[in-house]
């Protein structure tokens, strides 16, 4: 689910109902992510993510919206260990 960030509130606009249990995959994140981008085209975004969006993939994925202005933070668990290294794309 991606919601809008209001007056202290979560305004629902766009989700996609999973049919099995547990975290979702790469691949149902980035399937729900591109058409709220385009509902909110030529405004800021910014992406917050709980713990379950921690792929390093889709934070690759998510730069190539940087040039609209869209621009993304991934909560990680406390024991998570962040290096710099090779560059993916």
């Amino acid at each position: 689910m991606i919601s809008l960030a209001c007056k202290k509130r979560a305004v629902p606009l766009y989700w996609k109902i999973l049919t099995h249990k547990g975290a979702s995959n790469l691949t149902e994140q980035k399937a729900v992510i591109p058409p709220v981008i385009r509902l909110l085209k030529g405004q800021k975004i910014i992406i917050t993510a709980d713990i379950e969006f921690h792929s390093i993939f889709l934070s690759y994925w998510l730069k190539k919206y940087q040039k609209q202005d869209v621009y993304f933070a991934f909560r990680q668990k406390k024991s998570m260990i962040i290096k710099r290294g090779k560059k993916y794309s």
